[in-house]
């Protein structure tokens, strides 16, 4: 579902969802910008986001914490996975960068990212085309099938938490603010 780009997810009890996840942050250090953390453990300390979950019939298969540094721009790619979108939580520094979608229609070279050595299709265009933007204030599932990039325009690290599930959740599109 190519134009697909984000939708915003309206969760209920977010305030205690925020302390938790804020939680689970300060107890995982960050060795690299995209850290793959053990999902029942991560779970076990956001119980109200796994019960949201649950409740929805959401199955977590990867749990990552994203952290970019003040002034970073992401390369624009398109993830290497067999999830088709991710439902990203705001945990610091989010409300100063912006997600960037591009149209699809140039190549992709697959390259692996410093450090973890995991997978990502970098896009290339020599023109690309701006199709829609976001800032993550709140949670979020988005298109990463779609070309996209981050830039931290802020002073402090973005951070935030990135799932994938055994199923895509399409049926969250439209359950929450557009």
């Amino acid at each position: 579902m190519e134009e697909f780009l984000y939708h915003r997810i309206d969760i209920p009890k977010r305030s205690e969802i925020d302390v938790e996840v804020q939680a689970l942050y300060n107890e995982n250090p960050m060795p690299a910008a995209f850290h793959v953390i053990k999902v029942a453990p991560a779970l076990d300390k956001m119980p109200t986001l796994r019960d949201w979950f649950a409740e929805n019939g959401l199955s977590v298969h990867t749990i990552a914490l994203i952290n970019m540094k003040p002034g970073q721009v992401q390369s624009i790619h398109v993830d290497y996975s067999d999830s088709d979108i991710a439902f990203n939580y705001p945990i610091k520094g989010c409300d100063t960068s912006v997600t960037r979608f591009y149209k699809n229609k140039g190549t992709k070279t697959v390259k692996y990212t410093p450090n973890t050595n995991l997978p990502f299709y970098e896009y290339v265009d020599e023109n690309p085309e701006q199709v829609g933007e976001y800032v993550l204030t709140d949670p979020v599932i988005l298109n990463i099938k779609m070309p996209h990039s981050v830039k931290n325009y802020g002073l402090v690290n973005r951070i935030c938490l990135s799932f994938r599930f055994k199923n895509d959740p399409w049926f969250l599109i439209g359950k929450g603010k557009p």
